[in-house]
């Protein structure tokens, strides 16, 4: 599964731009433009995602995405800590069956998918290549412009009537869309 949420982001009467997840309704933030909406999105989906492991709750899969909707992505610890929480559920395992698996103490095996303890990136790919998932990771380079984000913004400014101020790494025109640089690759 893929731990990328489509929302939705709309000007509220104040200027300030409102973003709603449809798949996760207690996950609502906003920004005082699009960048900053933006930003604050990741960080909430990160929260949403983390509370939903804390207290026990499914996390739902990503809906299709509309062309009206952003896709955001939470930190990439938080993703991680989701899946290897979402495999354990779908294996009816426990954090005692994850820790015999790893050969390490229950506490240790608890810390990689509490939200609220650091991680390190090597042991939960370890903690999830045990129960056979596979991590896809994909890099955008931020030197180029996505083609969808600029439809997006030109949505929005038609439908706000204002023109949000966006940072970009160069001027407007006619950029080439960068290729998905994309690896992937088991886990171990």
């Amino acid at each position: 599964m893929e731990y990328r949420y489509p929302a939705t982001l709309e000007p509220d009467q104040e200027g300030r731009v409102m973003v709603r997840f449809a798949d996760l309704p207690e996950a609502l933030t906003d920004g005082a433009d699009l960048a900053e909406a933006l930003v604050e999105a990741a960080d909430c989906l990160s929260e949403a995602l983390a509370s939903r492991i804390v207290d026990g709750e499914e996390i739902p899969r990503p809906t299709e995405a509309r062309t009206d909707q952003h896709i955001i992505s939470p930190s990439p610890t938080i993703a991680l800590k989701a899946a290897l929480y979402m495999a354990l559920r779908h294996r009816d395992m426990t954090v005692a069956d994850l820790a015999a698996r790893l050969d390490m103490d229950w506490h240790q095996a608890a810390r990689l998918i509490d939200p609220r303890r650091a991680s390190k990136l090597t042991s939960l790919a370890a903690a999830l290549g045990v129960l056979e998932c596979q991590i896809r990771l994909s890099v955008y380079d931020p030197d180029e412009i996505d083609a969808r984000l600029d439809a997006q913004l030109r949505a929005h400014r038609s439908r706000s009537g204002r023109v949000p101020p966006l940072v970009r790494s160069r001027p407007e025109g006619d950029e080439a869309r960068a290729p998905e640089r994309s690896s992937e690759g088991q886990s171990s």
